[in-house]
């Protein structure tokens, strides 16, 4: 009886921990697509926010 208490405590302690994680990386997770989610940077931005470097924007 206490092995299968503590085996249901453990697993429901990991289930949280894994939910709390994702909570947290969801907190921390930076939009840049607004149809993703609405993004942490309002305006005037297009569907997706795409990051062009110089050269690539050359050649």
């Amino acid at each position: 009886m206490v092995k299968s208490k503590r085996i249901l405590f453990t697993f429901i302690l990991v289930v949280c921990a894994f939910y709390a994680g994702m909570k947290f990386e969801q907190f921390l997770y930076l939009d840049k697509c607004l149809d993703l989610g609405g993004g942490q940077n309002p305006g005037n931005y297009p569907i997706c926010v795409v990051e062009v470097n110089e050269q690539q924007a050359e050649g």
